[in-house]
């Protein structure tokens, strides 16, 4: 996501300028789930090994 992030909004920004906008984009805290469900992020499974979200792609490219 942070790639993907620096790919689209490097152009001459500062360092404090790309980080405050990562977080505005990728901070809010309820974003894990707008791709997981609850009972798939709180599994054995996705705590111990990447999974693919369950409710949405997740592009990163």
């Amino acid at each position: 996501m942070v790639r993907h992030y620096l790919s689209v909004n490097q152009k001459q920004a500062s360092l404090l300028q790309l980080s405050n906008g990562l977080i505005d984009s990728y901070g809010n805290k309820h974003l894990p789930l707008q791709y997981y469900s609850w009972d798939l992020l709180m599994s054995w499974e996705a705590r111990n090994h990447w999974v693919e979200p369950d409710l949405r792609h997740l592009d990163v490219s």
